[in-house]
């Protein structure tokens, strides 16, 4: 498998990786005269340290079959391996360059510069401010699929507004519309028409209500 390697949006490297029995071995080159960088294999919302080329740019390793899932993509930073790890890849449609994420639980935290937060309407309503590796990011929490928590509404809410339309209407019926003790309904407009005399209730009047009409 052959990687380019990126970091942001700048391609600085080759990373091959190949099966080895339980293990895979990984041979890396970056452009020479780059700083020393970290790599990392992102696969889905993991980001797996891989190791540190030498000065010349170079890494020679392996790797634990079961540690490493087949990467989507290599990444280089100068950020070491801890609490936050850098990655890259496509959050809610916008593919993100330069951001970090932490594991906490059943949670995980994608945290981006400002500049890639204004591409993300979530990251407006649910982000909170936090320093990242030394630098001011805007971060979000989400379940282990990439989903961002459920905004609560309260719970009756829906079912208020149903009932208030409910209760509406029946207040139109019951101010429009006359019914039979029998249950026929009579338009409104009808009712001008009928005699002055008109029993509403009775089954004479009802009988009288179908000559009429």
């Amino acid at each position: 498998m052959d990687y380019t390697v990126y970091e942001g949006t700048q391609a600085v490297g080759q990373l091959t990786i190949q099966p080895d029995g339980l293990y895979y071995v990984i041979e890396c080159k970056l452009n020479g005269g780059e700083p020393l960088r970290r790599l990392y294999g992102i696969h889905g919302l993991q980001s797996i340290y891989l190791g540190i080329p030498n000065r010349n740019g170079e890494l020679h390793c392996r790797i634990s079959k079961k540690r490493l899932p087949t990467p989507q993509r290599v990444i280089a930073s100068v950020a070491a391996p801890g609490q936050w790890l850098p990655w890259s890849g496509d959050s809610f449609g916008v593919f993100l360059y330069d951001a970090f994420l932490k594991h906490e639980g059943d949670s995980v935290y994608l945290a981006v510069n400002e500049t890639e937060s204004e591409q993300l309407p979530q990251w407006r309503n649910l982000g909170q401010r936090e320093t990242v590796v030394g630098r001011p990011m805007v971060y979000i929490p989400m379940d282990p699929n990439g989903q961002p928590p459920q905004i609560e509404t309260e719970n009756g809410g829906e079912r208020n507004e149903e009932r208030e339309v409910t209760e509406q209407t029946q207040r139109i019926d019951h101010s429009e519309i006359h019914t039979t003790k029998s249950g026929i309904a009579i338009d409104p407009l009808l009712l001008a028409d009928l005699p002055a005399d008109y029993d509403y209730g009775s089954a004479e009047s009802e009988e009288a209500d179908r000559d009429h009409l």
